[in-house]
């Protein structure tokens, strides 16, 4: 089947560079715990989860959560013990995240030349990874937010200048 050949050398290789990132970064267990999203923060209404690295004891944390939208996980913090640094542990705790969640990771934390190595190494093994601008991600899914919050307060509305205009001009009509 020659015409089969060419497609499964694709996916071949890609399963490939999997097996190959999966074995060569240090084994780490991320034991996360959900957080309560406040109604204010970035990814409000979506779950937010603080999360332990371990890897022969705690060597660091990491704080994500994902879009209210579903299709993204959001790094917000990822924080290595200076003395378990240099080691693939970050790398290794993304790439879990990616095998764990199936999303595009996302950084909010400011660019640095780990960030723009990670998005390389992680996106040869078929993961996507960005860093984006919080204020920018979040009006995503602005729509998701109720109306109510739009609007100012009803007793502000009826003491301001404007209402009592519009109870002029019904008075008129």
């Amino acid at each position: 089947m020659e015409w089969f050949d060419p497609m499964r050398d694709f996916f071949a290789s890609r399963g490939m560079r999997h097996y190959a990132m999966t074995v060569s970064l240090p084994e780490v267990d991320i034991v996360a715990r959900r957080v309560k999203s406040q109604a204010h923060s970035f990814a409000y209404p979506a779950p937010a989860y603080m999360a332990l690295i371990e890897a022969n004891g705690v060597v660091g944390h990491v704080h994500y959560g994902l879009s209210p939208l579903r299709d993204r996980l959001y790094i917000y913090r990822l924080e290595i013990e200076p003395e378990h640094r240099r080691q693939g542990l970050a790398l290794s705790t993304l790439w879990r995240l990616h095998l764990q969640y199936r999303l595009p990771l996302v950084s909010l934390q400011p660019v640095s030349a780990f960030w723009a190595s990670a998005a390389v190494i992680l996106g040869q093994a078929g993961a996507h990874m960005s860093t984006a601008h919080a204020s920018l991600e979040s009006c995503r899914w602005a729509f998701l937010q109720p109306f109510e919050e739009c609007l100012p307060p009803i007793g502000e509305f009826l003491e301001s200048p404007q209402w009592a205009g519009i109870l002029n001009a019904m008075g008129a009509a």
